[in-house]
């Protein structure tokens, strides 16, 4: 029985965790990227630092790739060859993100027959000299040929190393079919809209690559920015293969776990049928007092409490609400999402979404309050998350 809620426990908690993490990096890009008039502005988006180290695609609904990183096999790894291989003679393009962009082509030959295109790329050659920046792009061609190996019917990537080119140039190599073969740097590219149109929707979809066989769980967001319609769409991934690792880790050390959990409760019944119950509860009692030291909550009496100091929360408002999820478990930092599904009962992803600022105004309420009357603020909000004022700050209350 612990073996298995432990585990069922585990499972909900890593896919609320991975879902939870795609929704706030999709929420992040939404928030570095402006549109408006047709105008896209991505300056925001490129220097921010974004932690996501998985899949993700930022597609507009006219096809035009604002950035695609660590393709999963299948999922829109299609770039529209003739835009790739009309560069052959160096040119300067600004991109529908307003960014300029200095691009080269090379094609790729299997017995004199073109069959893909090698695109290089440099960001704002404006702050370069162009001769220097086309050789450099001609040179980093010319680099990824040579580890490509040409069939008549395959062209071979396997041994292209992102390392030997600089991390100035981005490229791309596709092949006449419009598929993308290998890729770094976010070079400006296209998908045909009859792909990007089924993508147009918010929510998850498990997704397997049809190469690796492995599975990533996707989360779509459609774009919308000032517009009844949406003009492109978010897509993050997560591995699922770490998570199953995680959870077959997780069974391991719950099988030890169970076998000495079982075996201490055994020896801890048998002490304690030895010795004289009511004086063992009052010893832990008064453990947990001490332990306890500092504010608490009188959920009866909506009172928050220190010393001889007392703060009245109104009854059933949404401060006494979140004070009380707080002050259930005092030294737990809280995510205002937790807080919301515990506290209000908002679980779904539009109710958190809509009501995560009930949240902030409630804390700022009662610390408004708690600085008049123990000169300290009960609930310290940091990166998002919410825990009750620590030990420390008791003491430094009691010496003033």
């Amino acid at each position: 029985m612990y073996l298995a809620a432990n585990v069922a426990y585990f499972s909900w908690s890593s896919d609320k965790k991975v879902r939870t993490a795609l929704q706030e990096t999709n929420n992040v890009v939404s928030e570095t990227i402006s549109y408006h008039e047709g105008q896209w502005d991505v300056s925001s988006y490129v220097n921010s630092k974004l932690s996501h180290t998985g899949p993700l695609y930022i597609v507009t609904v006219d096809g035009f790739v604002i950035d695609r990183k660590n393709i999963i096999n299948g999922l829109l790894d299609v770039s529209d060859y003739r835009f790739s291989s009309s560069f052959q003679l160096p040119q300067t393009l600004t991109t529908p993100a307003g960014q300029r962009w200095r691009l080269y082509s090379k094609p790729i030959f299997s017995n004199n027959v073109v069959v893909g295109v090698i695109t290089t790329g440099y960001a704002q050659p404006e702050f370069s000299s162009a001769e220097e920046i086309d050789s450099q792009l001609q040179y980093a061609a010319s680099e990824i040929l040579s580890q490509i190996n040409v069939t008549p019917t395959i062209i071979d990537v396997s041994q292209v190393k992102t390392t030997s080119v600089s991390n100035k140039i981005a490229f791309e190599v596709v092949n006449k079919f419009n598929q993308v073969l290998e890729s770094s740097g976010g070079l400006p590219s296209y998908i045909d809209r009859s792909y990007v149109s089924k993508y147009l929707k918010q929510g998850f979809e498990t997704i397997e690559d049809k190469e690796t066989k492995e599975k990533y769980l996707v989360y779509f967001s459609p774009f919308y920015k000032n517009s009844s319609q949406p003009v492109g769409f978010i897509a993050s991934g997560y591995s699922l293969r770490q998570v199953r690792k995680d959870l077959y880790t997780q069974i391991a050390f719950s099988l030890t776990a169970g076998v000495f959990i079982t075996g201490f409760m055994l020896i801890s019944i048998t002490t304690l049928l030895k010795k004289d119950v009511p004086a063992f509860l009052e010893k832990k009692q008064n453990k947990q007092e001490q332990k306890c030291k500092g504010f608490s909550f009188n959920k009866k009496s909506s009172i928050i409490s220190i010393g001889n100091k007392q703060l009245k929360v109104p009854f059933a408002s949404n401060q006494f609400c979140v004070c009380k999820v707080l002050f259930s478990n005092p030294q737990k930092r809280w995510e205002y999402d937790e807080i919301l599904e515990k506290g209000f009962g908002l679980d779904s992803f539009e109710e958190v979404k809509s009501n995560w600022r009930k949240i902030y105004d409630a804390v700022r309420a009662v610390n408004e309050k708690s600085k008049e009357v123990f000169g300290q603020e009960v609930i310290i909000s940091e990166a998002k998350t919410f825990q009750v004022s620590s030990d420390n700050h008791v003491k430094n209350i009691e010496s003033n």
